[in-house]
């Protein structure tokens, strides 16, 4: 079942903008790659909504892979499964997997952790797809501005003109990611034989049941997006209050370790300006305090 959300955003009576995503709830489990940030958890939660509101049979399951300097992921992520699993009761969870790897290691051990959890669930029976709430850096020109010395320190991987090659299906593609996922349709759908061979893999994707197909609703839009959702269902706070987006160092979380956002990474930064966007104040008025801004 595709599903078409919309968030509209205003400014006091005067239309703002509109995103746009689409979501595809047509498999039996849906596996979510849970960071305990705000994309995942949003993510996850719209998810466990459609489900809810069209009836369907499908179960949601979670995956956290724990970067040994963010010790937080996996308990943020499981205030959020706790949060959304009270919020519809009459919805289908599943396992929520977790691992935990060296910093040289994450996303190679967060991919095999999603590979084995997908092909468990085939296993047991049915249709599976992961989701990712990865999003798009914004443009160099909204985000230097705001970011200034720190926009540097971006991953550079998430902007919209970096060029990077996929095999998809045996060919390898070379393209700039917003024009791919543009032509994917926001769903990005990755070949099921991709690191062949393990075990053939797994019986060549449980003889070609596709289980393996990833969604990327967030992929060809920024962090506002996330935020724009967010406001449309009234959970900056309930939802929003139980994540964590800092992954500044341990020295500048605060006491207890990692209580406090740093206010000083990348991430922080890109939290406080799109929920300023998307709610109508002034980014650079409301970090002028923070520190490194000048």
């Amino acid at each position: 079942m595709i599903i078409n959300d919309k968030s509209i955003i205003y400014n006091k009576d005067v239309l703002k903008d509109e995103w746009n995503i689409t979501l595809n709830l047509g498999y039996d489990h849906a596996l979510v790659g849970m960071s305990g940030g705000m994309d995942s958890s949003i993510l996850f939660w719209m998810l466990a909504h459609h489900i809810n509101e069209n009836n369907l049979n499908t179960t949601l399951h979670a995956y956290t892979c724990i970067h040994e300097e963010r010790p937080w992921q996996h308990i943020h992520a499981k205030k959020v499964i706790e949060y959304v699993q009270s919020e519809f009761p009459n919805v289908k969870f599943g396992v929520h997997k977790v691992s935990t790897t060296p910093a040289k290691d994450y996303v190679e051990a967060g991919t095999s952790l999603q590979w084995k959890t997908s092909c468990e669930l085939a296993k047991e029976g049915g249709t599976v797809a992961t989701y990712s709430g990865v999003t798009l850096n914004p443009s160099d020109e909204l985000g230097k501005p705001i970011w200034k010395d720190a926009w540097d320190n971006r991953a550079t991987n998430r902007d919209a003109d970096t060029i990077a090659d996929w095999d998809i299906d045996g060919e390898v593609i070379h393209h700039n990611n917003e024009d791919f996922h543009n032509r994917a349709g926001i769903e990005f759908v990755e070949a099921d034989h991709y690191r062949l061979p393990q075990e053939e893999h797994e019986q060549h994707a449980i003889d070609n049941n596709k289980y393996h197909v990833q969604h990327y609703p967030f992929c060809i839009l920024d962090k506002r997006v996330v935020l724009a959702f967010y406001k449309k269902y009234g959970q900056l706070v309930s939802l929003g209050g139980l994540t964590n987006s800092c992954e500044g160092s341990i020295t500048r979380r605060g006491e207890p370790k990692f209580s406090q956002p740093c206010h000083w990474c990348w991430w922080c930064i890109e939290k406080e300006w799109a929920t300023a966007y998307i709610f109508n104040y002034d980014a650079n008025q409301s970090m002028r305090n923070w520190p490194g801004r000048s």
